[in-house]
């Protein structure tokens, strides 16, 4: 993977050289009715500025669908501890008190590392 990465890493910085050096031609870009005059060099520069706003919108998407799986999960977690505090305190089969009165450790989660893919300066969310 990493020879093939190299590869590609080569072929690109060939390709820009060769835009730079050869790049001075002028061409028209005729798009949605309208044409431009310019070089391919700009074209080059153009095509590389929205390959970068893409690649940033991508990340920007992974990073958003993350956060959802997160709260998702959170949420999740909250509602079993709900259901099961709340089965801790129905009453017994003779109708006298909860059943087992629920230990601290139950609603208290483990501490352990929290896994973030960015600094937040939102508030901690609870741990499991």
């Amino acid at each position: 993977m990493i020879v093939v990465a190299v590869l590609v890493l080569a072929a690109v910085i060939a390709l820009v050289i060769a835009v730079v050096v050869e790049g001075g031609e002028a061409v028209t870009v005729e798009a949605l009715g309208s044409s431009v005059h310019t070089t391919v060099l700009g074209v080059f520069a153009a095509g590389l500025v929205a390959g970068l706003v893409l690649v940033g919108a991508l990340a920007l998407l992974a990073f958003g669908v993350r956060q959802v799986q997160a709260r998702r999960r959170e949420i999740d977690y909250l509602r079993k501890k709900i259901a099961e505090h709340e089965r801790a305190d129905e009453p017994d089969a003779q109708g006298e008190g909860p059943v087992s009165e629920p230990s601290a450790s139950s609603w208290v989660p483990e501490r352990g590392p929290v896994r973030r893919s960015a600094p937040s300066t939102s508030p901690e969310p609870l741990r499991r």
